[in-house]
């Protein structure tokens, strides 16, 4: 499983004023410290324990001078979840939470929210994964086949399959040379998850192997899948030949070697 993620600027509105006379100003610096401070309180006091949800103020940004208080602020933020529901209801408090700062602050003009940066849920079907996880274990053996935690990356794959309803399994392949890397896989496993640039200069992998890897494994879990259920279509059943389409139920490969450190959304 992987996050959905949405990201979002805010802009809220007040008066600007020279800064020898705050009085005559609404002070958008201190409402968005206020808003900054509010948007805690999402995953800390109305997210259920036991529910996951991330809400990141990436950036804050007002004025450009020491002794001028603009009049307007930018907030960037990031969401991440792993239900629907829950998503639904976190963007909806942070639209709330801001409306209501504003209006306690006294802001002149309603904020205005942009989202982008969307991506939806990624969540395997288990019959799918297990199919490939079968397929992958007899090809490479059960210790070249591990199984991933649910990661807070996000990823646009998903909206291929779910726009034909058709069943997915997401999965990576990554190689690296284990007699000359001082790095055992758990560890290079947790500085890509954390966008980690050391992986770069410590865990020096094989940028070879797995090119060489991604082949035999969208081979054989195109195979796999193939043999197990054809693609039916509306009014047309379409037969693929696993080594030249996409099998039919989709499989998407996250390809990541050692040796590179990679950006993740």
């Amino acid at each position: 499983m992987m996050s959905a993620g949405d990201s979002v600027k805010i802009t809220v509105f007040d008066r600007g004023a020279h800064g020898s006379m705050p009085q005559l100003s609404v002070d958008p610096v201190v409402l968005a410290a206020s808003i900054v401070l509010r948007l805690q309180t999402i995953v800390s006091r109305e997210t259920e324990p036991g529910e996951f949800a991330v809400v990141t103020v990436g950036a804050s940004n007002a004025g450009s001078k020491s002794n001028i208080i603009p009049d307007r602020a930018e907030l960037l933020l990031n969401v991440r979840t792993y239900d629907t529901a829950v998503r639904g209801r976190v963007i909806a408090s942070i639209e709330r939470i801001v409306r209501g700062e504003c209006e306690a602050a006294g802001a002149p003009k309603e904020p205005t929210f942009e989202y982008f940066d969307q991506f939806p849920l990624t969540d395997n079907s288990e019959a799918v994964n297990g199919t490939v996880t079968e397929a992958l274990t007899e090809y490479f053996g059960a210790e070249a086949v591990l199984e991933a935690t649910p990661a807070t990356a996000s990823e646009d794959f998903s909206e291929l399959p779910n726009a034909f309803g058709i069943p997915y399994a997401y999965w990576f392949v990554g190689s690296f040379d284990a007699e000359q890397s001082p790095c055992g896989l758990g560890s290079v496993a947790r500085r890509l998850q954390g966008h980690s640039s050391s992986v770069r200069t410590t865990c020096a992998g094989d940028p070879t192997t797995t090119p060489r890897a991604g082949t035999s494994l969208v081979t054989t879990e195109a195979a796999a899948t193939t043999a197990s259920s054809p693609m039916v279509m509306p009014g047309r059943t379409v037969t693929f030949d696993p080594i030249q389409t996409l099998p039919p139920m989709t499989i998407g490969a996250g390809c990541m070697s050692a040796r590179r450190s990679g950006s993740i959304p």
